[in-house]
Protein backbone atom coordinates (compact mmCIF):
# COMPACT_ATOMS: atom_id res chain seq x y z
CA UNK A 1 0.00 0.00 0.00
CA UNK A 2 2.94 2.27 -0.10
CA UNK A 3 2.60 5.04 -2.64
CA UNK A 4 -1.19 4.95 -2.67
CA UNK A 5 -2.90 8.09 -1.55
CA UNK A 6 -6.17 7.70 0.32
CA UNK A 7 -8.16 10.97 0.18
CA UNK A 8 -9.34 12.47 3.42
CA UNK A 9 -13.03 12.46 4.29
CA UNK A 10 -13.27 16.21 3.54
CA UNK A 11 -11.97 15.66 0.01
CA UNK A 12 -14.60 13.00 -0.66
CA UNK A 13 -17.40 15.23 0.62
CA UNK A 14 -16.27 18.24 -1.39
CA UNK A 15 -15.95 16.02 -4.47
CA UNK A 16 -19.56 14.87 -4.09
CA UNK A 17 -21.01 18.38 -3.84
CA UNK A 18 -22.67 19.72 -6.98
CA UNK A 19 -20.44 22.06 -8.91
CA UNK A 20 -21.26 25.72 -8.57
CA UNK A 21 -21.16 27.83 -11.67
CA UNK A 22 -18.85 30.81 -11.30
CA UNK A 23 -19.58 33.64 -13.67
CA UNK A 24 -16.97 36.35 -14.02
CA UNK A 25 -17.82 39.85 -12.87
CA UNK A 26 -17.15 41.22 -16.34
CA UNK A 27 -19.95 39.01 -17.70
CA UNK A 28 -22.35 39.89 -14.89
CA UNK A 29 -21.82 43.64 -15.22
CA UNK A 30 -20.42 43.91 -18.74
CA UNK A 31 -23.50 42.76 -20.60
CA UNK A 32 -25.84 45.26 -18.89
CA UNK A 33 -23.18 47.97 -19.22
CA UNK A 34 -23.12 47.35 -22.96
CA UNK A 35 -26.85 46.99 -23.52
CA UNK A 36 -28.13 49.79 -21.25
CA UNK A 37 -26.56 52.73 -23.11
CA UNK A 38 -27.53 51.27 -26.48
CA UNK A 39 -31.15 50.83 -25.37
CA UNK A 40 -31.26 54.28 -23.75
CA UNK A 41 -29.78 55.85 -26.87
CA UNK A 42 -32.53 54.50 -29.08
CA UNK A 43 -35.25 55.39 -26.58
CA UNK A 44 -33.97 58.97 -26.27
CA UNK A 45 -33.51 59.31 -30.01
CA UNK A 46 -37.00 57.94 -30.68
CA UNK A 47 -38.85 59.88 -27.95
CA UNK A 48 -37.10 63.24 -28.15
CA UNK A 49 -35.79 65.29 -31.07
CA UNK A 50 -32.16 64.58 -30.18
CA UNK A 51 -29.45 63.47 -32.55
CA UNK A 52 -27.87 60.06 -32.12
CA UNK A 53 -24.62 61.55 -30.77
CA UNK A 54 -26.41 63.60 -28.09
CA UNK A 55 -28.58 60.59 -27.17
CA UNK A 56 -25.46 58.43 -26.88
CA UNK A 57 -23.63 60.94 -24.67
CA UNK A 58 -26.61 61.24 -22.32
CA UNK A 59 -26.98 57.44 -22.19
CA UNK A 60 -23.26 56.79 -21.62
CA UNK A 61 -23.13 59.34 -18.80
CA UNK A 62 -26.24 57.99 -17.11
CA UNK A 63 -24.92 54.44 -17.36
CA UNK A 64 -21.51 55.42 -15.99
CA UNK A 65 -23.16 57.25 -13.08
CA UNK A 66 -25.34 54.22 -12.28
CA UNK A 67 -22.42 51.79 -12.41
CA UNK A 68 -20.25 53.96 -10.13
CA UNK A 69 -23.15 53.99 -7.66
CA UNK A 70 -23.61 50.23 -8.01
CA UNK A 71 -19.91 49.63 -7.38
CA UNK A 72 -20.03 51.77 -4.24
CA UNK A 73 -23.10 49.86 -3.02
CA UNK A 74 -21.40 46.53 -3.71
CA UNK A 75 -18.28 47.71 -1.87
CA UNK A 76 -20.29 48.72 1.20
CA UNK A 77 -21.99 45.32 1.39
CA UNK A 78 -18.85 43.31 0.54
CA UNK A 79 -20.40 41.84 -2.60
CA UNK A 80 -18.90 41.25 -6.02
CA UNK A 81 -17.56 44.53 -7.36
CA UNK A 82 -17.85 46.13 -10.76
CA UNK A 83 -14.42 45.69 -12.42
CA UNK A 84 -12.39 48.87 -12.73
CA UNK A 85 -11.79 48.17 -16.41
CA UNK A 86 -15.55 48.26 -16.96
CA UNK A 87 -15.81 51.62 -15.18
CA UNK A 88 -12.96 52.93 -17.35
CA UNK A 89 -14.68 51.53 -20.43
CA UNK A 90 -17.85 53.47 -19.61
CA UNK A 91 -15.78 56.63 -19.26
CA UNK A 92 -14.04 55.84 -22.56
CA UNK A 93 -17.46 55.43 -24.21
CA UNK A 94 -18.18 59.08 -23.41
CA UNK A 95 -19.46 58.83 -19.85
CA UNK A 96 -16.78 60.84 -18.09
CA UNK A 97 -19.22 63.43 -16.72
CA UNK A 98 -21.40 60.67 -15.25
CA UNK A 99 -18.32 58.91 -13.91
CA UNK A 100 -17.07 62.09 -12.29
CA UNK A 101 -20.52 62.75 -10.84
CA UNK A 102 -20.66 59.21 -9.48
CA UNK A 103 -17.22 59.54 -7.93
CA UNK A 104 -18.08 62.82 -6.23
CA UNK A 105 -21.65 62.04 -5.17
CA UNK A 106 -20.91 58.54 -3.89
CA UNK A 107 -17.42 59.47 -2.61
CA UNK A 108 -16.11 56.53 -4.57
CA UNK A 109 -12.66 55.87 -6.07
CA UNK A 110 -11.49 59.39 -5.25
CA UNK A 111 -8.48 58.33 -3.18
CA UNK A 112 -7.21 55.55 -5.41
CA UNK A 113 -4.36 57.15 -7.35
CA UNK A 114 -4.04 54.51 -10.07
CA UNK A 115 -7.76 54.72 -10.84
CA UNK A 116 -7.66 58.52 -10.90
CA UNK A 117 -4.69 58.58 -13.30
CA UNK A 118 -6.47 56.36 -15.82
CA UNK A 119 -9.75 58.25 -15.41
CA UNK A 120 -8.19 61.67 -16.00
CA UNK A 121 -6.04 60.38 -18.88
CA UNK A 122 -9.15 59.09 -20.66
CA UNK A 123 -11.00 62.32 -19.90
CA UNK A 124 -8.12 64.46 -21.18
CA UNK A 125 -7.86 62.51 -24.41
CA UNK A 126 -11.62 62.81 -24.96
CA UNK A 127 -11.57 66.55 -24.28
CA UNK A 128 -8.66 67.01 -26.67
CA UNK A 129 -10.51 65.02 -29.34
CA UNK A 130 -13.63 67.15 -28.88
CA UNK A 131 -11.54 70.33 -29.10
CA UNK A 132 -9.90 69.11 -32.33
CA UNK A 133 -13.30 68.23 -33.84
CA UNK A 134 -14.65 71.66 -32.94
CA UNK A 135 -11.49 73.42 -34.19
CA UNK A 136 -11.73 71.77 -37.61
CA UNK A 137 -15.48 72.34 -37.86
CA UNK A 138 -16.70 68.76 -37.61
CA UNK A 139 -18.95 69.53 -34.63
Amino acid sequence: MQGKHIPAQESIISFMRPATIRISAIKIYGIPALLLPILLTFVLHWQFPLGLLVSWIISANLTAFLFYGLDKLQALHHHRRVPENLLHGLVLAGGWVGGLGGMLLFNHKIRKGSFQRVFWTITGVEMAAIWILIWFGYV
